[in-house]
């Protein structure tokens, strides 16, 4: 096998940050699980794994602040998203997947939402009313 270049190893270890998966980052790159494993080691031995994984955190809380910021629109796009999913018809023509991987995602980014949030307020209760406004 050719030496890997110093970008095919970086965008491994984006891979594997992105994806917590050794397995499936050795599939995305087209390498071994023991290549993977070795990149790895070798990242976190110079520092740049936890550079990439801070840098991933930060591109997140940079995401949620804006969505934070982008308030009533956020709230409005996100009423239409779960009325879709609400739809019976759909969810009837749905696989089993789709439904959990859409139910997952939406778990996932709520808790990273109020993961953000409560970091920032440092223990300050906020409640948020994610109804409708019903007129």
């Amino acid at each position: 096998m050719a030496k890997l270049t110093d970008k095919q190893k970086q965008k491994i270890i984006a891979d594997y940050v992105q994806t917590q998966n050794k397995k499936k980052t050795a599939e995305m790159n087209g390498v071994s699980r023991p290549t993977v494993d070795k990149i790895i080691v070798e990242a976190s031995e110079s520092g740049l794994y936890k550079k990439l994984h801070r840098k991933k955190e930060e591109n997140t809380e940079s995401v949620l602040q804006y969505i934070e910021q982008q308030g009533d629109n956020v709230k409005t796009l996100i009423g239409k998203y779960i009325g879709e999913l609400q739809d019976d018809d759909k969810i009837a023509k749905a696989s089993v997947r789709e439904i959990a991987t859409a139910l997952g995602i939406v778990i996932d980014k709520f808790a990273l939402h109020i993961e953000a949030r409560d970091k920032r307020n440092e223990g300050t209760t906020v409640k948020i009313d994610w109804s409708r406004d019903k007129k």
